[in-house]
């Protein structure tokens, strides 16, 4: 009986000191809990959501809203991503833009969409043609912008062109609360992608452009860059060889075709960087005695002195062809052309680049056009 009564008594202790352990914990939990609550409300602002007008730019200055005939003018969509500042930037809530259409401003286009209000500071971050890969990376209540920024990545199946509008972005500057008098005007929108055009300015009795092959572009981009030089993820590795080929005969050209995300610039002009994002062209010469026979050249990303440069986004690199009229240095299969070293740009003959060159009788230039 006595070992019961004392079986009884530490049980019932310790019944009452495990029911306090748990009284405590769940106490905790709770003011975890409504902290978070707290914490959450402020960040998503109030429930009451509010028309708010919206103006952007889009990065090549042409009058209304482009279609498929131009991809990266296109603007299928648009979603407002709003970040309340407090000592860091951390995501509130998320809009779908409506009612988009042309301003009266060459490039601009003016939208509809619906905020919550709320008070205190907020950046608004513009995305176009980016819902499919926002609705599957589910951004969450207070995630910082500078983590949405390293993990929003676009993705370029490997081995093919590009062939859908391409991804843009840009954001307001601070504001001051979201109230019935909120307009958010003459936000810059930057392409995610690079653009290269490349033009035979040649006759075409003389030579006539057939191929184009793009080298180690990149599979992955990210949408928001980190800084002005390439905003590169984590695996953005290089694609397989993308082959543009047959190339129209008039004009004798690839004018917005070739989209290629950031890449870093080449290693040396001397020794062909063969990770390096680079072309191949080619193309017969009709006039010659085997006018069937195609020859292939490496042209490597470079600037006006003629060193290498990085692939960066929003610009378009004009590679134009300016003078065929020989052979020499060529090469008779694209990959042999890949691993030899880059033509020089016509002017930069003799400037020490490397003894492998005399003055080849393929010539282009360079253009880059910042947007």
């Amino acid at each position: 009986m006595n070992c019961n009564n004392s079986y009884s008594k530490n049980y019932k202790g310790l019944s009452m000191h495990f029911m306090g352990m748990s009284l405590c914990i769940l106490l905790q939990f709770s003011f975890l809990s409504s902290c978070r609550k707290s914490d959450d409300h402020r960040i998503q602002s109030s429930e009451e959501e509010i028309p708010v007008r919206f103006s952007v730019h889009i990065p090549i200055a042409q009058t209304g809203v482009k279609t498929y005939a131009d991809m990266e003018e296109e603007i299928n969509e648009v979603d407002v991503l709003v970040f309340k500042v407090d000592s860091k930037e951390r995501f509130s809530h998320r809009s779908v833009a409506t009612e988009i259409g042309p301003g009266t401003a060459p490039g601009e286009i003016f939208f509809q969409t619906s905020l919550r209000k709320g008070e205190g500071n907020y950046r608004l971050v513009v995305l176009a043609n980016m819902r499919r890969q926002l609705n599957a990376f589910n951004v969450h209540i207070g995630q910082t912008k500078t983590d949405f920024a390293e993990n929003l990545i676009y993705e370029k199946t490997p081995g093919t062109p590009w062939n859908a509008a391409v991804p843009m972005w840009g954001e307001s500057v601070v504001i001051n609360g979201i109230d019935e008098g909120t307009e958010v005007l003459g936000v810059n929108l930057l392409r995610g992608m690079a653009v290269v055009d490349v033009i035979n300015q040649v006759a075409t009795s003389d030579f006539i452009l057939t191929d184009v092959y793009v080298y180690n572009s990149k599979t992955r981009g990210l949408v928001i860059p980190n800084s002005y030089s390439p905003s590169l993820p984590t695996g953005a590795i290089g694609n397989e060889i993308v082959a543009y080929t047959p190339v129209p005969e008039s004009p004798n050209g690839l004018i917005n075709s070739i989209y290629l995300f950031e890449a870093p610039a080449g290693s040396d002009l001397g020794t062909p960087d063969l990770n390096a994002t680079a072309l191949v062209v080619g193309g017969k010469f009709p006039s010659s005695s085997e006018p069937e026979r195609k020859y292939y050249y490496r042209i490597d990303f470079k600037n006006d002195t003629h060193d290498l440069v990085p692939i960066l986004r929003n610009n378009r690199y004009i590679i134009n062809i300016v003078a065929a009229n020989g052979t020499s240095f060529a090469r008779e299969m694209p990959e042999d052309a890949f691993s030899s070293p880059s033509l020089p740009l016509k002017g930069a003959f003799n400037k020490g680049r490397s003894s492998f060159f005399g003055t080849p009788g393929f010539q282009y230039t360079i253009t880059t056009i910042h947007k």
